[in-house]
């Protein structure tokens, strides 16, 4: 019984080791935040790596997160608007290597945009009018532009996953919930 225990908290501090490596890794954030009216806005915090140059603002709706030395390029923009399920069907029908998967434990999905560019859509939350969404939005590519990579593995490079699944959805009006 005692070895058991032992094994148990072994394995329990070895994830923990994991999981403090992997937020090491992504030591830096950003804040996009995405206007819906006068009223109301959306916010996430998307996590990126240190070494990587970062072009955007907080609470901007868009940032690029490029990796000179991994070779990638990441344009991220915060989105409120109708076309999810719309671009959804369409891109599923249209484009290559489309799977639908979990990011950051949203669901969303991911094709190979071009021979050298990926896409990847990453639903966070239904909004208050019909049909509506908010949603993320990434074009992956090449830093370099020498496309040396392909899609393929430009997506699978580590620091991409971990950007992806680093998304952290604050909600609408956030500073409200701070108030309370």
């Amino acid at each position: 019984m005692k070895k058991l225990i032992v094994l148990v908290l072994a394995f329990a501090l070895v994830l923990s080791m994991a999981a403090c490596g992997d937020s090491a890794k992504l030591a830096n954030s950003i804040t996009l935040k995405a206007d819906d009216d006068e009223e109301t806005h959306y916010e996430v915090k998307l996590g990126y790596p240190n070494g990587a140059a970062l072009d955007g603002t907080d609470l901007s709706d868009y940032c690029t997160i490029t990796s000179e030395s991994k070779d990638y390029e990441i344009y991220a923009v915060l989105v409120i608007d109708t076309t999810y399920d719309e671009n959804k069907a369409y891109d599923k029908e249209n484009y290559e290597l489309y799977q639908e998967g979990k990011f950051a434990g949203f669901d969303g999905y991911s094709y190979k945009e071009s021979d050298y560019t990926y896409h990847a859509a990453v639903m966070l939350s239904d909004t208050e009018y019909e049909s509506e969404a908010v949603y993320m939005d990434f074009t992956i590519g090449s830093a370099a532009r020498d496309l040396e990579k392909t899609a393929e593995q430009i997506f699978q490079i580590d620091e991409v996953q971990q950007i992806l699944n680093s998304i952290e959805f604050l909600g609408k009006n956030p500073e409200d919930a701070e108030k309370k």
